[in-house]
């Protein structure tokens, strides 16, 4: 998934599901915020996700 499909399945996402914590909205805008970065490559977006995930796994 590249940059902008990220940040827009995000961005869709948070749109469909009002009723999501505090702690999963900062983790979602903290995503989106990351993958702006202009030097993230496709493989740390990767890892970004991989690292949420598990963050909200552990919740």
């Amino acid at each position: 998934m590249c940059r902008q499909d990220l940040r827009e399945y995000l961005l869709k996402f948070t749109a469909k599901h009002p009723d999501m914590t505090d702690d999963e909205t900062h983790l979602v805008s903290e995503v989106i915020t990351q993958s702006n970065a202009q030097k993230t490559s496709q493989e740390k977006e990767v890892l970004v996700i991989i690292n949420t995930l598990r963050q909200l796994s552990y919740q």
